[in-house]
């Protein structure tokens, strides 16, 4: 968390203090290159942005981690209950490794041991997102 952290100081530096590239890496003691690199990306490269958003809302939330591991997946849902101010009524998820630990013959999904525990803990219901049958280009 500490890059990511790091990114956005130097983003609010030069992009609204108004400081050049060239003072900001001075005075954050990196190259210059990397202040150019951290301003190209809203994300620095290889973080996994954890985000959602509310169905009747115009909020928005996103954290990102450095990794998709189980703790930024709880740590992720906890935040945006609590900058949504509770508990939705239901989750939608694409199937991710963390939630899903299976897809059935059927299409059913099988919750991981942490996802079921999670829903159960917040007492909310989970939705898979819908499968899109892939759109071809010839036809």
């Amino acid at each position: 968390m500490k890059r990511v952290a790091l990114d956005g100081r130097i983003r609010h530096t030069v992009l609204i203090d108004d400081m050049s590239r060239r003072e900001a890496a001075r005075v954050f003691g990196i190259d210059r290159r990397t202040v150019e690199k951290m301003l190209v990306f809203s994300v620095p490269p290889g973080c996994r942005p954890s985000q959602a958003g509310a169905k009747f809302t115009d909020a928005c939330f996103v954290k990102a981690y450095p990794a998709e591991t189980t703790e930024a997946f709880c740590d992720g849902h906890m935040a945006a209950f609590e900058f949504f101010g509770g508990v939705p009524i239901s989750i939608l998820y694409d199937n991710i490794r963390i939630a899903v630990a299976r897809i059935l013959g059927d299409g059913t999904r099988q919750h991981s041991r942490v996802f079921s525990e999670l829903i159960s803990h917040s007492n909310t219901a989970a939705h898979p997102a819908k499968n899109n049958p892939p759109v071809s280009q010839f036809s």
